[in-house]
C-alpha cells in the first residue's frame, strides 16, 4: 500500500516553487546505527509456565530527510523516515519500517492560516505488519508569539495485515493550544477524539477476563 514517500515529497516541493519562485528553502539529513540486545524479538507472553524468548542481538538502522519551504503567503513542510531492523537469530522478525509526512499551510491575514497535512507509515516484516494512513484540514490562531491555537478535522484509516478483523477507520478531530510564557517555558493543552469503524461486529467477551460477576459479556475488539 505504501512503497516509498519520497516521490510524493519532491513532486509537492517542486509545484511548490514553479508557484512561488521567490521562496526560502531548507533542509536537514540524518541517519543512525545502533547495536542492540533484545530481550524479547518476537514479543511473546511468558509465564512461570512458558519460557522467554531467547536474547538476540539486532542491528538497527535510521535515516531521515526533513525539508522546508517558506514563501510570502505559504509554507511547505514534509518529512520522511526510512528504518530497518536485523537480528541475529529471530530473523523472521527482520523489519522495514517507512513513515512520511507533508503539511501546507497559507496565511490569511496577520493572525489566521489554514492547511492541510497528511501522513503515513508503513512497517513490513515480522508479525505486525500494518499500514497507518490520514489526512487532515487545520484552522490555526497565532495573533503573536506567545499564544497559538490549533483545530484539526480529518480521516484515518488503519491495516493489520496478520488480521483483517483490526482494521479499522473513521473520522477523527482535535484542538491544540501553546503559550509560552518566555524563551524557556511554555504551556501545551491537547485533546483528540476518534471513531473507529471495523468490517466486522464485536466479538463477546471471553469467559474469566475479568468480567463482573452477573453482567453480560460486553462486545470488545482485540485491537493491535
Amino acid at each position: 500500500m505504501v512503497r516509498s514517500f519520497a516521490p510524493l515529497l519532491l513532486v509537492l516541493a517542486m509545484l511548490a516553487a514553479g508557484r512561488a519562485p521567490a521562496a526560502e528553502w531548507e533542509g536537514a539529513l540524518r541517519g543512525t546505527g545502533r547495536l542492540l540486545l533484545d530481550t524479547n524479538a518476537p514479543r511473546d507472553f511468558s509465564d512461570q509456565l512458558t519460557p522467554s524468548p531467547e536474547r538476540d542481538f539486532a542491528l538497527s538502522l535510521l535515516g531521515s530527510a526533513e525539508g522546508r519551504g517558506s514563501f510570502e503567503q505559504a509554507q511547505l513542510v514534509g518529512r520522511y523516515e526510512l528504518g530497518t531492523r536485523a537480528y541475529l537469530l529471530y530473523q523472521d522478525e527482520n523489519t522495514l519500517v517507512q513513515s512520511g509526512a507533508v503539511e501546507a499551510s497559507h496565511a490569511l491575514g496577520t493572525a489566521l492560516g489554514i492547511g492541510l497535512e497528511g501522513h503515513a507509515k508503513d512497517r513490513r516484516g515480522g508479525s505486525r505488519s500494518y499500514s497507518d494512513l490520514g489526512t487532515t484540514a487545520f484552522l490555526e490562531y497565532a495573533p503573536d508569539v506567545r499564544l497559538a491555537l490549533r483545530v484539526r478535522a480529518g480521516a484515518r484509516r488503519f491495516v493489520y495485515r496478520p488480521d483483517p478483523t483490526a482494521n479499522f477507520g473513521g473520522p477523527e478531530v482535535g484542538v491544540l493550544g501553546r503559550y509560552r510564557f518566555d524563551r524557556r517555558h511554555s504551556l501545551s493543552v491537547f485533546g483528540d477524539w476518534n471513531s473507529r469503524r471495523f468490517g466486522t461486529p464485536p466479538r463477546a467477551r471471553p469467559p474469566g477476563t475479568g468480567a463482573a460477576r452477573g453482567s453480560s459479556p460486553a462486545g470488545v475488539r482485540m485491537q493491535p
